[in-house]
C-alpha cells in the first residue's frame, strides 16, 4: 500500500475478524483489509498496549464494548488522531465470539484546533503575566521619584518662615506631582482590574467622614474653578456602614473629577446619597453625582466607559486626563456588585448613579468582627528606629517625619547593612524598603528572623516601606514576617499610625515578658 490504512480514513465502520486476525475497513462502495498485527503496528507505541487490551478485554467478555483514542503516525509523518469503538458478535455455537464490529473516527481536524486554541490562550495568558510584571516594574519606578517629589513638598511646607510665593509654589509642585502620581495608580489599578487581582477590603467606618475627607482632597480644585460642590445625604442613611471605604472614594473621587473637569468655571457639582432599601443589618445605597457641565451625546454616552476613551478627539487636548477614570469607576463598581449608568444632555450636564450594598449596624451582624478605620495615633515614647532605604529623597523624608515625632533614625543604604545594623545595635523598629540594591529588604528581612529564631529573641517589628503596590504584594511582605506594609509616597499620618502600632506590641511584649 502506498500509505497506512488509518491514515487514508476519516469515518469509516470497521470489522475485526477474530479467527483470521483481520482488520476490515468499509469505506464508500470500497473494502480494505489489513492483517491485524500489521494494523496495530501504525498505532502509537504509547497508546498500542492500551488499545489492544481493551479489545482482548471485549473478545474475553471482560468488557461489553470498549471506546478508545490513539495516535497514529504514517509514512508521511503526520501525526493523526482516532477514536475507536467496538461491540462483539457472536455467532459461534461454542458461544464465542467470532467478530467486533464498530467505528473509527479520524478526528486530527478537531484535536489540531483545540490545541491551537490552547497555545494561543497559553500565549495571551504569558503576554498578560508579562504585562502585569512589567506593570509592577514601571509603576514601581515611577512611584518612587514622584513619591519623593511629592513627600519634599510637604516637608517644605511644614518649615516656618517661607514666603507666600514660595508657599503658592510648592502647594503647586505638590498638586501637579499628586496628579502624576494619580495617573500612575490609576494605570496600576488598571492592570490589576485587567488581571482580575483587585479585591474587596470591607471595614466600618463613618459615611460623612468619608465624604468630608473627599471634599478636603477636590477643595483646592473647586475653590480655583470657582465651582459649587453640594453634598446631599438622606436622613435615613446609616451614619455608620461597614464596605471598602478607599475604592468606594476613589469611584466618588474619579466621578467628582470628571464632573469638576467638564463643568466651566462656577458651575456646579452635586453628590447625592440615598438609602435603597436595608434589611437584616444590611443596606443598599445609591450614590448620584449630578453637574452642571458640557453633558454627553447619546450616542457617546456607553464609549465613555471603555479605557484611554474620551467623547472627542480633541477632548483630552481641551480638558486633559487619561480616558481612564470611568473605566476604573465601571469596574470597581462591577465588583461592589453594583452597575455604573449615565444620563446626559448636551449643554445640560450628567449625572452618574450606581448602588453598592453595605453592612450596617442590625440584626445578625457583629460589628465588632470588623477592623475600626485607623488607630489613632498614640503618645509614644522615644524609638531607635532603623531605616533601609537606598533613595536619598527618601531617607530624607522619612527621616526628617520620624525626628520630627522624636525618634532616633539609623540609615543604611541596602538590606545587608540593615544586616549588618541589626546584628551590632538594638533596634526599637525596622522600616525595610524591598527593591534595593546588594541585597533586597525581603531577603533581609529573613535573614533577620532566622537569626532571631537561632538566638530565641524577640523578634523585632518591621514594617515594608516599599512603592511595590500592586494586589496581593502585603500579604506576601507580612508572610514573610514582616508586620506591617506601607506604600510610597510617604504619608505622615499613615507613617506615625505605624510607629504607634509597633509601639503597642512592643509595650504588650515587654507587658507579658515582666
Amino acid at each position: 500500500m502506498d500509505s497506512t490504512v488509518l491514515n487514508k480514513l476519516k469515518i469509516v465502520p470497521w470489522e475485526l475478524d477474530i479467527d483470521s486476525l483481520t482488520m476490515h475497513f468499509y469505506k464508500m462502495d470500497t473494502s480494505e483489509s489489513i492483517p491485524f498485527l500489521e494494523w496495530q503496528e501504525q498505532i502509537q507505541h504509547h497508546d498500542r498496549d492500551f488499545v489492544i487490551n481493551q479489545i482482548l478485554d471485549t473478545i474475553n467478555q471482560k468488557r461489553s464494548f470498549f471506546d478508545c483514542q490513539f495516535r497514529s503516525q504514517g509514512k508521511d509523518s503526520v501525526l493523526k488522531y482516532y477514536r475507536m469503538r467496538g461491540l462483539p458478535v457472536q455467532v459461534h455455537s461454542t458461544g464465542k465470539f467470532a467478530r467486533l464490529h464498530g467505528v473509527l473516527e479520524d478526528y486530527t481536524a478537531t484535536e489540531n484546533r483545540v490545541q491551537d486554541l490552547q497555545k494561543r490562550i497559553l500565549y495571551m495568558e504569558t503576554q498578560a503575566k508579562e504585562k502585569n510584571e512589567f506593570f509592577a516594574s514601571i509603576t514601581h519606578e515611577l512611584r518612587t521619584p514622584m513619591s519623593g517629589v511629592v513627600s519634599l513638598a510637604e516637608l517644605m511646607l511644614d518649615s516656618t518662615g517661607l514666603s507666600d510665593d514660595h508657599r503658592e509654589l510648592l502647594v503647586s509642585i505638590r498638586q501637579f506631582g499628586g496628579s502624576l502620581l494619580s495617573i500612575v495608580n490609576d494605570t496600576l489599578d488598571l492592570s490589576k482590574l485587567e488581571a482580575r487581582k483587585l479585591v474587596i477590603a470591607p471595614r466600618k467606618f463613618e459615611l460623612t467622614k468619608a465624604i468630608a475627607d473627599i471634599e478636603l482632597l477636590l477643595s483646592a480644585k473647586i475653590s480655583e474653578r470657582g465651582q459649587v460642590f453640594v453634598v446631599s445625604i438622606e436622613k435615613d442613611v446609616p451614619k455608620v456602614v461597614t464596605a471598602d471605604l478607599n475604592r468606594l472614594q476613589q469611584i466618588l473621587v474619579n466621578l467628582i473629577g470628571n464632573a469638576l473637569k467638564f463643568t466651566p468655571d462656577g458651575g456646579g457639582i452635586c453628590l447625592r446619597i440615598e438609602l435603597v432599601k436595608a434589611f437584616e443589618g444590611n443596606a443598599t445605597l445609591q450614590f448620584s453625582v449630578a453637574d452642571s457641565g458640557i453633558g454627553i451625546k447619546s450616542e457617546n454616552q456607553q464609549g465613555i466607559f471603555d479605557e484611554y476613551a474620551q467623547e472627542n478627539d480633541d477632548t483630552a487636548a481641551k480638558y486633559g486626563g487619561t480616558g481612564l477614570g470611568l473605566s476604573i469607576a465601571r469596574e470597581l463598581v462591577t465588583l461592589f456588585g453594583g452597575s455604573l449608568k449615565v444620563r446626559s444632555e448636551p449643554g445640560r450636564g450628567t449625572v452618574f448613579q450606581f448602588t453598592i450594598k453595605v453592612a450596617c449596624p442590625g440584626v445578625d451582624f457583629d460589628m465588632s468582627q470588623i477592623p475600626e478605620e485607623k488607630i489613632e495615633p498614640l503618645e509614644v515614647r522615644s524609638l531607635k528606629i532603623l531605616l533601609a532605604e537606598d533613595n536619598l529623597v527618601n531617607q530624607k523624608v522619612a527621616s526628617r517625619m520620624l525626628e520630627k515625632a522624636g525618634h532616633r533614625v539609623t540609615l543604611v543604604n541596602n538590606g545587608e547593612e540593615a544586616v549588618a545594623a541589626f546584628q551590632k545595635h538594638s533596634f526599637d523598629i525596622i522600616f525595610m524598603d524591598i527593591q534595593m540594591p546588594i541585597m533586597s529588604g525581603d531577603n533581609a528581612t529573613r535573614l533577620i528572623r532566622e537569626q532571631e529564631e537561632l538566638s530565641k529573641t524577640t523578634p523585632i517589628p518591621i514594617v515594608a516601606l516599599t512603592a511595590h503596590a500592586m494586589s496581593g504584594d502585603k500579604e506576601k511582605y507580612l508572610a514573610l514576617g514582616m508586620n506591617d506594609y506601607l506604600t510610597k509616597p510617604i504619608e505622615r499620618d499613615l507613617l506615625m499610625e505605624a510607629v504607634a502600632k509597633c509601639a503597642l506590641e512592643i509595650k504588650s511584649t515587654e507587658d507579658r515578658s515582666s
